[in-house]
This record gives structure tokens, sequence and C-alpha cells, in this order.
């Protein structure tokens, strides 16, 4: 009689029994993912992603304001507006093989839900594909559930858009910080210039504020880490590891990106409330809006949408002598404390 298998081996299963049950689990998962993508439809875009801001300007094409269309200080402006430098920075920093990935990074993902289930914060991991995703379609919320549908939303916008439209999507929704939503409005908000203006190496800074603005930005944040000092200090290190980062990944030319470092930081002006329509502004916006309702075929409801860009022929510097003199005439003249009368006197 043959002797039977040895204790031990009797409790090992076979080579053909592990690779049965493990063919078996994946087939299931496959049939999992491919169940996923056929449920999951890519939803219509949120509002919120979609909102623009009026912007005005002065006759010398400076910024006077922005205003309308909601909460959002967003303005969208298409990828031939948008600079090489501002893409290869951005490109660079983010996700180096954006032109030739899926679309998706699943090890990215892995980790956050990991770190999700152990409770701790999450990490994001995610490709420019993704990130355009969950600005355009997705909430913020940081649950496994949303990084699955994120997941599954990817894969099928990384098949079915093209890879500029995503890129010039993901630029014009990410948050740069200073209440700045898309690179247009960030330019106007930390230079007060065009997007298409920017130089390379302030595009590379405006590319490290998408690292976390609250700490990138050198004017300061919330908190006791994000003190000016300490964003100064982060911001300048982000900004040389981005011009570094451009060169290895081929993307910007070793001495170009010398050139940059050896200038100097592009220090950032001060932050300015681009949105506030009190005073002369108000009035003068209003008198630009009554002018295009009245002159084009553009209504006050679709103005009020906002997206548009308003040059009109208002002169900067007569308008400030005219306030300069309406108010050195009320201080001469007005004097309500004096006389009561003058307290219904208006200019």
């Amino acid at each position: 009689p043959r002797a039977g298998k040895s204790g031990f081996r009797r409790w090992v299963p076979s080579w053909k029994l592990v690779t049965g049950t493990f063919l078996f689990f994946f087939a299931v998962l496959l049939g999992a993912v491919g169940i996923g993508l056929w449920l999951v439809q890519v939803p219509t875009a949120q509002a919120a992603s979609q909102t623009q801001k009026n912007v005005y300007y002065w006759a010398d094409g400076k910024q006077m304001v922005v205003s309308g269309g909601g909460d959002l200080n967003r303005q969208i402006v298409p990828l031939s507006k948008i600079p090489k430098s501002m893409q290869n920075a951005v490109i660079s920093a983010e996700n180096a093989s954006f032109y030739d990935d899926s679309g998706v990074d699943p090890m990215g993902i892995a980790r956050a839900v990991v770190n999700m289930a152990k409770g701790g914060a999450t990490q994001s991991g995610s490709t420019i594909t993704q990130q355009y995703v969950k600005n355009t379609y997705l909430d913020q919320s940081q649950t496994i559930t949303r990084k699955v549908k994120e997941l599954f939303i990817s894969v099928k916008v990384g098949l079915d858009m093209d890879k500029d439209d995503i890129l010039a999507g993901y630029l014009n929704t990410a948050y740069y910080g200073r209440g700045a939503y898309g690179c247009q409005a960030a330019a106007r908000a930390y230079y007060d210039r065009d997007c298409e203006d920017l130089t390379a190496s302030q595009s590379a800074f405006l590319a490290s504020t998408l690292n976390g603005p609250n700490l990138y930005d050198p004017n300061g944040g919330y908190g006791a880490v994000a003190t000016k000092e300490a964003n100064t200090k982060r911001a300048k290190a982000r900004w040389e590891w981005i011009l570094r980062r451009e060169v290895a990944v081929n993307r910007m030319s070793k001495s170009e990106a010398q050139k940059w470092i050896d200038k100097k930081f592009p220090m950032p002006r001060d932050p300015k409330v681009a949105t506030n329509k009190q005073g002369q502004i108000g009035y003068l916006t209003d008198l630009a809006d009554n002018y295009i309702v009245a002159n084009t075929g553009i209504s006050k409801s679709q103005l009020d949408k906002g997206g548009y860009q308003i040059r009109t022929t208002f002169d900067r510097k007569k308008i400030s002598e005219l306030t300069r003199a309406v108010e050195k005439v009320t201080k001469e003249n007005i004097k309500p404390k004096e006389r009561d009368v003058d307290k219904y006197v208006q200019f």
C-alpha cells in the first residue's frame, strides 16, 4: 500500500489549488471593476466648477475689479492662453507622466484608502486627471466612497477626453489661494497680470501653491505654522525644486532653470481684495453694466452669470484726481458736527 502524506504536507494546499484560487479572485476583481466602470457614469460638471467672474479693466488695461458669477473668483481661459511655462511647471510638479499615463494612480489611491482606514489624514497621490475629476465632478469629502468614484470616473474621463482638455480643465478649476480658482485669477491675485504674460519663474511659484496655498503664500496663512517667514521659506524651496524638476523631466533646459534661480524669487505682491465693488468702483461698474445691457445683446441675467471681460474707457488717473478733489472739498467745507444740514449733503 502507498504511504500517505506526512502530517505537515497534508495541510499545505497544492500549487494547482493556490493558482486556481488566485485566478478566481483575480477574475472576480476584474469583473467587479468592469461592472463598476459600466455602472458609474461621468456626472454633469458641478455648477461651482463652471462659475466665473466678470473682469473689469481700466482704460490702460489694468484690472479694476472682478465681480458677479457667484462667490468664487474664477476666470476660465483656453489652454492657448495658458503659457507653456505654466503647463510645464504644473505637469512637472504634479504628474510628470501626464501625457502618457492612463489618468489614474491606483497605488496613490490605495495609500489614501489605507491612511483613511487608519484614521489618518489623506494623501493626494492623484494624477492631474484625478484632481480634475475631483474639482469638476465630485465634492471635496475625504471618504473611501469618493475615492472609488474618483478612480472609476477618472478612467472614463481619461479614455474619452483629450489630454489638453483635461489639463485646461484642471488649470482652470484648481485652487491657488487668495480666493483665486484657476490660473488666470491666480496670475491677477499674485502678480496683477494676465496668465498668458507669466514668466517661467512666476509659473513655477504659482505651481507651488497647488501643494497647499495656506502654507506657500509668502504673505502668510492661517495657523501657527503659516507665518510669513515660514511660508516664504517653503515657497522659495518649492519654487526652486519645481524649476529643477522641470529640468529632470525634460521640460526646461538646465541653463534656463539656472537663469531663473540666479535672478531671484518672484515675490508676489501683497494681497488685494479683487472683488470689492464699494464706493467709486461700484458706481463705475454699475455704469458699465447698464451700458452693456442697453447697447448689446447681453441681458442683465446673462451678465450676472459671469465670464465676461469688460474693458472700459475709465481713466484711473482722472478718477483718482476727482476722488481727491471731492475729499478735499468735503474736508474743508462739509462739517456735519457744526452744521446739522451738512448731514444731508451728498456728492
